[in-house]
């Protein structure tokens, strides 16, 4: 996986400082899978993909789906486990701690940007 950060283009700030970007196929089914939780700055962002699953996850997530503009298409907040969550329109999808977006107060028509780390 690539390491990144997420920031918002309408204030210019960062949301996410940790975020791992999905390179393979492996990466993407993986996904958060196995782990115990994500910390306030950490995200998981899965490229190549508009669907997601919470099966046999341990801990609670907010989803935003984004086009390959990085525009915020729909967001699914508190996706506990053992759910599905999908939006057509999407070509991407971030998970973050669960209260993250509320917290955020993000928006769909938002724009993200993705920046790899250095």
């Amino acid at each position: 996986m690539i390491q990144g950060k997420i920031f918002r283009l309408k204030e210019n700030s960062m949301l996410l400082a940790d975020v791992e970007r999905t390179q393979t196929v492996f990466e993407r089914t993986r996904g958060l899978l196995g782990r115990d939780g994500l910390s306030r700055q950490q995200g998981l962002l899965i490229t190549s993909c508009n669907a997601i699953h919470t099966f046999f996850m341990r801990f609670p997530i907010d989803v935003v789906f984004l086009n390959q503009q990085y525009r915020i298409e729909k967001i699914t907040p508190q996706l506990v486990p053992f759910r599905l969550a999908s939006c057509r329109r999407a070509s991407m999808v971030l998970e973050m701690r669960s209260g993250t977006a509320a917290r955020a107060q993000l928006a769909c028509g938002e724009k993200l940007r993705w920046e790899r780390s250095r």
